[in-house]
């Protein structure tokens, strides 16, 4: 038995009240609906995840009805560009009998690095006698913070921590 693993390749959630007027009724709707996009086996997928419901496709190019609930409609469009990249579109739409108001929730073009550049840029990295992990780099770009308990006086730990205090026993 093979164990499937899937990669979350890019994310976006959105939690909106939506709200229409419905023969005179101010009707309201609360959505949460997270769109992903996905890698596993080899093969790209886009998956949403709304109303209680999981839905997952090929990532291709099609509109696909998510879910449709009383007053309710989510579509999601996608349209991949290139072997990296996709547009995404999901729209909520409230109302009944031809009558709905529609408004896009989410409209993104994702781009993703293929595994197959990151392996040749970090084979590059190697090659010039530069090895710099993502993670290392991503550790310089960041602030960090550091909290210290110490029974030392604040001075006293600054002279420990600091670099210029540091001397090799």
């Amino acid at each position: 038995m093979s164990v499937l693993r899937s990669q979350i390749i890019w994310e976006e959630c959105v939690s909106e009240e939506l709200c229409v007027k419905i023969l005179g009724k101010n009707e309201c709707v609360e959505v949460n609906a997270c769109v992903r996009i996905t890698y596993e086996e080899s093969n790209y997928f886009v998956e949403v995840e709304a109303f209680g419901e999981r839905l997952k496709w090929n990532l291709t190019s099609a509109c696909y009805d998510v879910v449709e609930y009383g007053i309710v409609r989510l579509r999601m469009c996608v349209n991949p560009s290139g072997d990296n990249g996709a547009k995404i579109v999901l729209e909520a739409c409230l109302g009944v009998s031809g009558l709905s108001k529609c408004w896009t929730l989410i409209s993104e073009h994702v781009e993703w690095s293929d595994l197959r550049n990151v392996q040749s840029d970090l084979i590059g990295e190697i090659s010039n006698g530069t090895v710099r992990s993502y993670l290392d780099q991503r550790a310089s770009d960041t602030p960090s913070m550091l909290s210290v308990s110490s029974p030392l006086s604040p001075h006293e730990t600054e002279q420990v921590l600091s670099t210029e205090g540091a001397k090799p026993k």
